[in-house]
């Protein structure tokens, strides 16, 4: 892997994992702060303190599985981390994109884009993943 390949993945990788860590965190320690404070939260009740903290540990685990894979930079951890975070980024997307009735039109717009970033990171962090550990081409 190219030493501008793995700083790319690290920085991914990382930003990724203090995501995880300041949301999981957040709903962990502070379940109705998050669950008040954040609008897009708010409009799905009812408020369920076990739910919302059990969702907070989740956030916190994942963050772990990212910063290791940051740490560690092998191939294989690196695509399982992100995979596992694509599939919490795709199905959390998914849900908002169906769910938009608590929401405006341009409301659930911007909501489902925000959210579509967190699906799109990862993929291209893989795509780099992928490129990365590809054999060089013979010529």
């Amino acid at each position: 892997m190219t030493g501008a390949a793995r700083a790319w993945l690290r920085a991914g990788l990382v930003g990724l994992a203090l995501v995880e860590f300041t949301v999981g965190a957040w709903q962990a320690l502070l379940p109705a702060s998050f669950y008040n404070d954040i609008d897009w939260v708010a409009r799905y009740p009812p408020f369920n303190d076990h739910l919302m903290r059990d969702l907070g540990g989740l956030n916190l685990a994942l963050g772990v599985v990212l910063a290791g894979a940051a740490l560690v930079l092998e191939r294989r951890f690196v695509v399982t981390a992100l995979l596992a975070f694509l599939m919490y980024s795709s199905s959390h997307v998914l849900f908002h994109a169906t769910h938009t009735e608590h929401f405006t039109r341009a409301e659930a717009t911007v909501q489902v884009l925000t959210l579509g970033v967190g699906v799109l990171i990862p993929l291209a962090l893989l795509l780099l993943a992928r490129r990365a550990s590809d054999p060089a081409p013979d010529g």
